[in-house]
């Protein structure tokens, strides 16, 4: 909603809030923003392992329909889903949270390989839990301090975390580094991967859930940043959710919906 206020003009601010209402109804497909399909993502992965993706440094892949900061419960496992199907080397997430996982790599301790079922607990609405076999790379407290133009100086508490190396439960996959996490937190800084013995510079695709914070610290590092839409509530297909307490027809649920 747009609030129009003038001096004592009500006339005006009618035909103020008119024209602003006209120009948002113009501009409404930019509102829906530039989400990648999946086999898009996937033809750009393959172009990226042949060396014909242009740039340098990592591409930074971000799920942006379970976004912590936008109320998403941060343990869709989709991106690793993703990354192992399409057999990708170099790849690291940040992060899946998932305590019961983490809880079972700190009692194996580092150096030894654990199977579970990674993330997809919270509810159905966020993917199936993954099957993976995970070598414990190291387990932290997962807390580290921000230093990158987003929230420098503010410490962040992800509770106790585990550096997993997963692979497919049969095998013949690239393992895929991930950050599990006791709790949600979208990642902002590259301190995220950095506290966690990992140089985020040097991996050839990074995995984040996020929307727009994360670009401060990983879009100069980036060779390209590409948003996809894993399952999720806080994607930007609101079509996906089951709205009961809103006018109909209303855009964009409603493609054909006319200006009032």
């Amino acid at each position: 909603s747009v609030l129009v206020t003038t001096d004592d003009d009500p006339a005006l601010a009618a035909e103020l809030a008119d024209a602003l209402a006209r120009e948002a109804w113009e501009l409404r497909q930019g509102f829906l923003g530039g989400v990648t399909g999946w086999s898009e993502a996937a033809a750009l992965i393959r172009d990226l392992g042949r060396g014909e993706l242009p740039g340098s440094g990592p591409l930074v892949l971000v799920d942006i329909a379970d976004n912590p900061w936008t109320g998403g419960p941060g343990d869709s496992a989709e991106l690793v889903r993703f990354l192992l199907a399409n057999k990708v080397a170099g790849a690291t997430v940040a992060l899946v949270k998932d305590p019961e996982t983490v809880a079972h790599a700190r009692a194996a301790d580092p150096g030894t390989t654990i199977e579970v079922r990674l993330g997809g607990k919270t509810d159905a609405l966020h993917g199936e839990p993954l099957p993976v076999r995970a070598y414990v790379r190291l387990v932290a407290d997962g807390r580290y301090v921000n230093e990158g133009p987003m929230m420098a100086g503010v410490g962040v508490d992800l509770g106790p975390s585990a550096l997993l190396r997963c692979t497919a439960p049969e095998g013949g996959t690239p393992p895929v580094e991930v950050l599990v996490t006791s709790r949600a937190e979208s990642p902002i800084d590259l301190n995220v991967f950095r506290a966690h013995g990992i140089e985020p510079t040097k991996r050839t695709v990074l995995g984040l859930k996020g929307k727009g914070h994360f670009r401060a610290a990983f879009e100069p590092i980036s060779r390209r940043v590409v948003l996809v839409e894993g399952p999720g509530i806080t994607g930007a297909d609101l079509s996906r959710l089951a709205f009961r307490h809103v006018r109909r027809p209303i855009w964009p649920l409603d493609p054909e919906t006319q200006y009032p």
